[in-house]
C-alpha cells in the first residue's frame, strides 16, 4: 500500500459549517490517521464556505481558506473535493 505521508494530500472543501459540515470536519480531523491509510493519502480541510465567519461552531477552520461564497469554493483551482 502507498505511504499517506508520500502522497498528495487531497484537499477537501466544506460548504455550509451547520450539523453536516461542522461533523465532517470533526471527522477529517479525529480521524485523519485511519483515512489517511484506508485512502491512501491524507485527506486535508483545504476550504469552508458559510453565511456567518465569526459564530462559534466548535471546530478549528483556522487553517482553511475561508470563502464567503459556496459557489466560489466551487471554483478554486486548489480543492479536490468540495462536500
Amino acid at each position: 500500500m502507498n505511504d499517506p505521508l508520500k502522497a498528495e494530500p487531497l484537499k477537501i472543501g466544506v460548504a455550509g459549517l451547520g450539523t453536516v459540515g461542522a461533523g465532517v470536519i470533526k471527522i477529517l480531523k479525529d480521524r485523519a490517521g485511519f483515512l489517511a491509510d484506508a485512502s491512501g493519502r491524507m485527506l486535508v480541510l483545504g476550504g469552508v464556505s458559510a453565511r456567518d465567519r465569526a459564530k462559534d461552531r466548535g471546530i478549528d477552520t483556522r487553517d482553511a481558506r475561508w470563502f464567503g461564497d459556496a459557489r466560489e469554493m466551487a471554483k478554486a483551482d486548489d480543492l479536490d473535493v468540495i462536500v
